[in-house]
């Protein structure tokens, strides 16, 4: 029994002795305690102070969350509907500024100057270009100008004013021809309606060929017997 009792004071004495290192410790590092690590004891207002941050950076960061998402779907919209919205704005326009534009083309001889074309059609103020086309050799080259009136109604004028006078001073012509110059699309229709003409005077040329032969022939009959 005396040796048991005498086993049992050292341990008690050891387990005093430790709660004294961890207070001592605790005195001089701080009572916070992090596994074996020991950390300072913040106060109240950093304590706080690290909180209010804590729940501020999760909030914007929830925030942050929800706009992206808003954002996504902003973009999805506008990639969608928006952007077809938007597609068919933008080919309206062109087409009425299509429209709107009216453009003409004159034969010039070659080496004429853009101030030349642009002293004869001075009152309307178009937009000259330039421009050459080659048929066959290199010789044979065409050099007209493409002038690009505001509105068809000044072009119809110009037209009206300027079509089979004399510019051999300016443009080397003695009798000016102006000519509407038609787009891809425009030019093919008006070759499609060329053509279509073009085989409907064949037929008709054909048709009297016939009609004369069998007349002739006719006549012919007639005539020896």
């Amino acid at each position: 029994m005396v040796a048991s009792s005498a086993e049992a004071v050292p341990l008690k004495n050891r387990r005093d002795f430790r709660k004294e290192r961890e207070s001592e410790m605790a005195a001089i590092w701080g009572s916070e305690v992090r596994g074996e690590a020991r950390f300072p004891k913040r106060k109240g207002g950093a304590n706080k102070n690290m909180t209010m941050a804590g729940t501020a950076g999760e909030a914007h960061m929830d925030t942050n969350d929800l706009l992206s998402d808003n954002d996504h779907e902003d973009e999805g919209s506008d990639n969608g509907e928006g952007g077809a919205k938007t597609r068919k704005d933008k080919k309206k326009l062109a087409s009425k500024k299509a429209l709107a534009k009216y453009r003409l083309h004159c034969f010039v001889e070659p080496g004429t100057a853009v101030n030349d074309i642009r002293e004869v059609f001075e009152q309307y103020e178009p937009k000259v270009d330039l421009r050459t086309s080659q048929k066959g050799n290199l010789l044979n080259k065409v050099h007209y100008a493409v002038l690009t009136f505001r509105n068809k109604p000044m072009a119809l004028h110009a037209v009206k004013k300027l079509e089979g006078t004399n510019q051999r001073d300016l443009l080397g012509v003695t009798s000016l021809k102006l000519s509407m110059c038609l787009t891809r699309e425009q030019n093919k229709i008006a070759r499609k309606k060329a053509r279509r003409q073009t085989l409907k005077q064949v037929k008709a040329n054909k048709m009297k060929e016939v009609e004369d032969e069998e007349t002739f022939i006719k006549n012919f009959m007639a005539s020896n017997r």
